[in-house]
């Protein structure tokens, strides 16, 4: 993805894993744009949007993932549209154009309220 990206003009910063993520959103206020998998280790992609909306409430996300849809994000308080996630597997090109209309938008992704647990409480 970040190749595709960065042939396409876009300045492209990768992390490892979410805590590496969140500390380079918090180090560089010009990223517009998180894109994140559903599906992380020790995490999750969910939690880390939460958690990096939390640091810049203007930061637009783009969810991908192969192995679950986007109804997985309204358990974590996230409620989002198609427009915000690209199922996997995608072309370069396919993502390039949803990169392009996500940023283009006015429409953002928001927390609606804090995570559910098994239980049908919310987590703490």
């Amino acid at each position: 993805m970040a190749d595709a990206l960065t042939r396409e003009g876009y300045a492209v910063s990768t992390a490892i894993d979410a805590p590496s993520a969140l500390g380079v959103i918090q180090q560089q206020p010009n990223i517009t744009l998180l894109i994140t998998d559903i599906s992380l280790p020790g995490t999750n992609g969910c939690d880390l949007a939460r958690q990096a909306l939390e640091i810049r409430s203007g930061l637009k996300v783009l969810f991908v993932s192969g192995y679950v849809g986007a109804e997985v994000c309204r358990y974590y308080g996230i409620p989002i549209t198609d427009l915000f996630f690209l199922r996997k597997p995608f072309s370069p090109q396919g993502l390039i154009t949803r990169v392009r209309r996500v940023l283009e938008t006015t429409e953002r992704v928001t927390i609606s309220s804090p995570p559910v647990t098994s239980a049908g409480g919310t987590a703490t």
